[in-house]
């Protein structure tokens, strides 16, 4: 009678140990599903990482880097920042739902697009551009969702932070969900959601992982660059008229697109009597006139 009593007590010591056994896997397995931490244990902010991933400061650590976006599982944009004749630069190739390939590119931050055999920036002739800084998150976060806040951070891997960001105003219901290197705060990964059922993915590589292309946009950045001059005309609220003019170098397959929030109008001429239309590639230095005036 005591063998037995004995066995069953070894027996129930034998289970609750094992019960202790289970509750402490559950915990562990809570832990790894659950990694939400606080912003404080994550030690980073938005503006942290807006530095770290400055395209100057990622070019220059890397050499090359790329960012292809996936719409519905396809790929609808590459694009590729590197240096090239001594400038930072970028190339995109977008292809849209109906097949066709769109080009374009920025040259220190200046944004071109490929129209037939040429380039085409904007200039607008009511000020002077200001140098800006180019991020990687580029054009497609916009200004709202940066001035927001980081909602919640998790820590999914040993390696990686992850962070959702809004709208500032929160009333669109976009939102994207962005994963860097713990270290380095540099973006590996951007998700989107667009709040309407609609997403999109950003996979960023760089480094020895990526083969830069070029696109056939940059050739005209390593040549010698033309003058192009544009001599404004405006008029102010009173009548008063005011000329400036403006120099700008560009490639010899570039275009300035004149731009104001004037209605304007350009000529080849000094009076006003040639309309404008774009003189053709080549070294030639050329001259416009843009005007507000009517008639």
């Amino acid at each position: 009678m005591k063998k037995i009593s004995l066995l069953l007590a070894l027996l129930l010591v034998l289970l609750l140990a094992s019960c202790g056994k289970s509750a402490t896997a559950e915990t562990t397995t809570e832990k790894e599903t659950a990694p939400t931490v606080a912003a404080e244990t994550a030690g980073f902010t938005l503006d942290d990482v807006l530095k770290a991933n400055d395209v100057k400061t990622l070019v220059s650590a890397y050499g090359g880097v790329s960012a292809a976006r996936y719409e519905n599982d396809e790929a609808v944009s590459e694009t590729y920042y590197f240096m090239y004749a001594g400038k930072i630069v970028s190339t995109t190739c977008a292809t849209g739902k109906d097949g066709e390939k769109t080009y374009s590119c920025t040259v220190d931050n200046e944004s071109y697009k490929k129209v037939g055999d040429r380039l085409q920036f904007s200039y607008n002739v009511d000020a002077q551009k200001k140098p800006s800084k180019a991020y990687l998150f580029g054009d497609a976060v916009s200004a709202q969702m940066l001035e927001g806040k980081i909602d919640r951070y998790e820590e999914p891997d040993k390696d990686s932070w992850c962070f959702e960001l809004h709208d500032a105003d929160g009333d669109d219901g976009v939102s994207c969900r962005c994963t860097v290197l713990k270290k380095s705060f540099i973006l590996k990964q951007i998700d989107w959601d667009y709040g309407d059922g609609n997403t999109a993915k950003v996979e960023i590589k760089h480094g020895a992982d990526v083969q830069t292309k070029e696109f056939g946009l940059l050739d005209g950045f390593a040549k010698d660059l033309r003058t192009v001059t544009c001599v404004c005309t405006m008029h102010d609220k009173q009548g008063k008229e005011s000329e400036k003019t403006l120099k700008v170098q560009v490639p010899y397959n570039v275009e300035p697109v004149w731009e104001s929030a004037s209605d304007i109008t350009v000529y080849m001429d000094k009076d006003l009597t040639k309309a404008y239309k774009y003189p053709g590639n080549g070294e030639k230095d050329y001259t416009v006139y843009v005007t507000d005036a009517k008639g």
